[in-house]
């Protein structure tokens, strides 16, 4: 369930990118795979990207049966490029994306129809 969630967490951010609803185009979306690990001029050139990956598990809850609610939580990494200034690398500038713009992702189902700037939370059951 871990990899299907990072995977629906990534088809959501995918997904308002293609619909145009961010306001810019991500080059990348992934989950993340030890790409920071090839080193930085690797990663600087899937800019704008977001990369999604599993941080932890919290603690369970048995529910009826042999059944369990396990909480776990998701980091989101976005990174971004804009050679212009410090400003324009946070806040954006002539159409590139500022790396404080890029975290307001709305909320999943049809991206395309959602104004809202929060992504809404993912529930599986395990």
């Amino acid at each position: 369930m871990i990899a299907e969630t990072e995977n629906a967490i990534a088809a959501r951010i995918e997904a308002a990118s293609k619909a145009d609803v961010l306001g810019y185009r991500l080059r990348t979306v992934a989950v993340y795979a030890g790409e920071f690990d090839d080193g930085l001029q690797t990663v600087v050139r899937a800019f704008p990207a977001v990369w999604i990956a599993f941080r932890t598990l919290g603690r369970g809850e048995r529910r009826a049966g042999e059944s369990w609610k396990v909480p776990g939580s998701f980091s989101v990494f976005a990174g971004t490029e804009n050679r212009r200034n410090q400003k324009a690398r946070r806040h954006g500038a002539a159409g590139d994306v500022g790396s404080l713009q890029m975290p307001d992702v709305p909320p999943p189902s049809n991206p395309a129809a959602r104004s809202s700037s929060s992504i809404s939370r993912i529930n599986s059951d395990w």
